[in-house]
């Protein structure tokens, strides 16, 4: 959950706020045309929005075929938090059972992640009990049907602070008040298979997710009359550094002349973010590490290694970092091969040191037992470090 960052700097969930954030809870299909993600329980769709601009967000995904339902801010709230709860538990119970398919974990190993969806509910009832969250059977049955959409996705654990450390700061929050640990089961298992995280985690304080208007917050700035007319100006911030001895004074030749946007329709907006966003990078990365492949004659059982179209937008909107989403792919479809320039046979790609985050890990990002009898679990062809 990212409310801690919203909160710090005013952002949080209210439409009378003139800074507030507008948040929209995305379930789209990743490939050439962006689609609705819908589900067998729901074939309505499951994406929402709510903030000052839900409404303008959400006429902009009807104008290209996507659904956006428009829920008050404490189902929307509820509605956020199962989501968090479905990526931490499917991706711990995936992590488990030896990083596999989202798939797999619905269909194969339905009571792992069950335990996991009914505890880490119970830490939502227990953080926000103010929230409209549904029963624990309504719950698990619309979260594994979504799983069933998306049975092809990997399952890899990270963002841990925002999404299985959520659950994790609830239960020491808990515990500390002596009350019972409400996701026990969790917490057991993410110190057995990603300790590594548990142990670097800093502890974060959070608030119950606000249901009612924070208006009178101290924490959210007062707005002006001016604030709330979307084309009048805001009244500028009191400049303290004009007149600071460290702060060369302007010259006439300084002063930068900005023109002003001439936009004036609310619903557009200017979004910058990381790869993808304005240009669509993704589509690059693929040919480019296709190319790599192509260049140094990658093959599996024979096969050249190409990464699909299909394929690529599952691993890159789950696995982070190149070398990463190499790992995990070899891991899972088999170590590659290549031919030596003069050789007359394919060898396999020499295995290079692994960074330390990744040695011994005890199945941080899953994997086979350490060769050297450690009982630790080492991911896929990293080495376990000894002293």
């Amino acid at each position: 959950m990212l409310d801690p960052l919203f909160q710090k700097y005013g952002l949080q969930l209210n439409p009378s706020n003139p800074n507030a954030s507008t948040q929209c809870l995305v379930y789209f299909a990743p490939g050439a045309k962006f689609k609705d993600n819908v589900t067998d329980l729901n074939p309505e769709g499951l994406t929402a929005a709510f903030g000052r601009h839900a409404e303008s967000l959400a006429r902009r995904l009807k104008s290209a075929d996507l659904s956006c339902k428009l829920p008050d801010e404490a189902h929307f709230q509820s509605m956020m938090l199962e989501k968090l709860i479905w990526i931490s538990s499917f991706m711990l119970a995936g992590l488990k059972n030896g990083g596999v398919k989202i798939g797999d974990v619905e269909k194969d190993f339905t009571a792992d992640v069950m335990v996991l969806i009914s505890e880490l509910l119970a830490s939502c009832r227990l953080a926000n009990p103010a929230l409209p969250l549904d029963d624990t059977a309504t719950v698990t049955a619309r979260l594994l049907a979504y799983a069933r959409s998306v049975a092809h996705f990997p399952t890899a654990m990270s963002e841990f602070s925002s999404r299985n450390g959520y659950f994790y700061d609830i239960s020491q929050a808990a515990v500390s008040e002596g009350k019972a640990d409400p996701a026990a089961t969790h917490n057991s298992w993410l110190k057995i298979y990603a300790p590594l995280m548990v142990s670097s985690h800093v502890p974060i304080k959070r608030k119950a997710l606000v249901t009612d208007k924070m208006k009178d917050s101290p924490d959210v700035p007062k707005a002006t009359a001016t604030d709330k007319t979307t084309d009048a100006p805001v009244a500028p911030k009191a400049d303290k550094t004009k007149d600071s001895p460290d702060v060369p004074k302007a010259t006439a030749t300084d002063k930068t002349k900005v023109s002003k946007s001439v936009t004036k329709d609310p619903e557009y907006a200017l979004l910058f973010d990381c790869d993808g966003v304005i240009v669509l990078t993704e589509e690059l990365h693929r040919k480019a590490y296709n190319g790599a492949f192509e260049h140094f004659n990658l093959k599996i059982k024979g096969e050249p290694v190409v990464w699909t179209e299909e394929y690529y937008d599952v691993l890159q909107n789950t696995i982070g970092g190149g070398k990463p989403k190499m790992r995990w792919h070899f891991g899972h479809e088999g170590w590659p091969t290549y031919r030596p320039e003069g050789a007359k046979e394919d060898v396999p790609v020499p295995i290079q040191p692994a960074p330390r985050e990744m040695r011994c890990d005890r199945g941080l990002f899953g994997g086979a037992a350490c060769g050297q009898g450690c009982g630790h679990e080492v991911h896929h062809h990293a080495h376990c470090v000894h002293s």
